[in-house]
Protein backbone atom coordinates (compact mmCIF):
# COMPACT_ATOMS: atom_id res chain seq x y z
CA UNK A 1 0.00 0.00 0.00
CA UNK A 2 2.85 2.07 0.75
CA UNK A 3 4.67 1.86 -2.80
CA UNK A 4 1.27 2.44 -3.95
CA UNK A 5 0.99 6.04 -2.39
CA UNK A 6 4.71 6.83 -3.05
CA UNK A 7 4.10 6.27 -6.66
CA UNK A 8 1.60 9.36 -7.28
CA UNK A 9 4.52 11.54 -6.83
CA UNK A 10 6.72 12.59 -9.61
CA UNK A 11 10.39 10.95 -9.76
CA UNK A 12 12.85 14.05 -10.08
CA UNK A 13 13.32 13.65 -13.71
CA UNK A 14 9.99 13.87 -14.36
CA UNK A 15 9.97 17.60 -13.50
CA UNK A 16 11.03 18.50 -16.97
CA UNK A 17 7.87 16.95 -18.44
CA UNK A 18 4.79 18.51 -16.26
CA UNK A 19 4.33 21.43 -18.66
CA UNK A 20 4.07 18.66 -21.25
CA UNK A 21 1.49 16.60 -19.26
CA UNK A 22 -0.63 19.52 -18.50
CA UNK A 23 -0.55 20.78 -22.10
CA UNK A 24 -1.55 17.58 -22.86
CA UNK A 25 -4.66 17.64 -20.91
CA UNK A 26 -5.83 20.96 -22.17
CA UNK A 27 -5.93 20.06 -25.32
CA UNK A 28 -7.69 16.87 -24.40
CA UNK A 29 -9.99 19.44 -22.71
CA UNK A 30 -9.84 22.25 -26.34
CA UNK A 31 -8.44 24.73 -23.10
CA UNK A 32 -6.54 27.17 -24.64
CA UNK A 33 -3.31 28.00 -22.22
CA UNK A 34 -2.30 31.86 -23.26
CA UNK A 35 0.13 32.15 -20.18
CA UNK A 36 2.29 29.85 -17.65
CA UNK A 37 5.04 30.21 -15.42
CA UNK A 38 6.53 29.31 -12.05
CA UNK A 39 4.31 30.94 -8.92
CA UNK A 40 5.68 33.61 -7.34
CA UNK A 41 5.25 32.03 -3.84
CA UNK A 42 5.95 28.69 -3.73
CA UNK A 43 4.27 25.94 -1.93
CA UNK A 44 5.57 25.02 1.74
CA UNK A 45 5.70 21.76 3.10
CA UNK A 46 5.19 20.89 7.13
CA UNK A 47 7.90 18.66 8.06
CA UNK A 48 8.65 15.81 7.55
CA UNK A 49 7.17 15.84 3.73
CA UNK A 50 9.43 19.03 2.86
CA UNK A 51 12.25 16.90 3.33
CA UNK A 52 11.27 14.47 0.75
CA UNK A 53 9.12 15.73 -1.69
CA UNK A 54 9.36 19.55 -3.36
CA UNK A 55 6.22 21.52 -4.67
CA UNK A 56 6.51 22.56 -7.93
CA UNK A 57 3.70 25.03 -8.57
CA UNK A 58 2.83 26.60 -12.03
CA UNK A 59 0.42 30.02 -12.62
CA UNK A 60 -1.75 29.14 -15.76
CA UNK A 61 -3.94 31.64 -17.70
CA UNK A 62 -6.12 29.34 -19.66
CA UNK A 63 -9.28 30.37 -22.00
CA UNK A 64 -12.22 27.56 -22.34
CA UNK A 65 -15.71 27.13 -22.38
CA UNK A 66 -16.71 26.60 -18.39
CA UNK A 67 -17.49 22.95 -18.89
CA UNK A 68 -14.15 22.80 -20.33
CA UNK A 69 -12.38 24.25 -17.82
CA UNK A 70 -14.59 21.49 -15.39
CA UNK A 71 -12.97 18.54 -17.40
CA UNK A 72 -10.03 20.18 -17.37
CA UNK A 73 -9.48 20.49 -13.50
CA UNK A 74 -11.11 17.13 -13.37
CA UNK A 75 -8.76 14.83 -15.49
CA UNK A 76 -5.46 17.04 -13.44
CA UNK A 77 -7.07 16.01 -10.01
CA UNK A 78 -7.39 12.58 -11.52
CA UNK A 79 -4.26 11.96 -13.01
CA UNK A 80 -2.32 8.85 -11.90
CA UNK A 81 0.37 10.86 -10.28
CA UNK A 82 -0.20 14.00 -7.56
CA UNK A 83 -1.53 17.02 -8.99
CA UNK A 84 -3.10 19.15 -7.41
CA UNK A 85 -5.61 22.68 -8.60
CA UNK A 86 -5.25 26.01 -6.31
CA UNK A 87 -6.82 29.67 -6.90
CA UNK A 88 -8.76 29.23 -9.44
CA UNK A 89 -10.07 32.69 -9.96
CA UNK A 90 -12.94 32.67 -13.34
CA UNK A 91 -13.51 35.74 -15.18
CA UNK A 92 -16.76 35.90 -17.64
CA UNK A 93 -15.45 36.64 -21.11
CA UNK A 94 -17.34 38.77 -23.73
CA UNK A 95 -21.31 38.63 -22.88
CA UNK A 96 -22.94 36.08 -24.52
CA UNK A 97 -19.68 34.39 -25.56
CA UNK A 98 -18.78 30.73 -24.34
CA UNK A 99 -15.30 31.64 -23.16
CA UNK A 100 -14.21 32.21 -19.90
CA UNK A 101 -10.91 33.04 -18.76
CA UNK A 102 -9.11 31.84 -16.30
CA UNK A 103 -6.04 32.00 -13.60
CA UNK A 104 -5.16 28.68 -11.56
CA UNK A 105 -2.14 27.25 -10.21
CA UNK A 106 -1.52 23.74 -10.38
CA UNK A 107 0.70 21.88 -8.36
CA UNK A 108 2.93 18.82 -8.94
CA UNK A 109 4.99 16.95 -5.58
CA UNK A 110 7.95 16.04 -7.04
CA UNK A 111 10.46 13.17 -4.80
CA UNK A 112 13.06 15.02 -3.73
CA UNK A 113 16.46 13.11 -5.11
CA UNK A 114 19.34 13.06 -8.12
CA UNK A 115 18.15 14.20 -11.70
Amino acid sequence: RIKRVREQFFEANEADQLIEVISTMANETQVKISASKPASKPLELPAPFAGQYEPIVYELEVECPYHSLGEFVNRLELFSKNLTVHKIEITPGEQGGNVQYCTLEVTAFVKKGVV
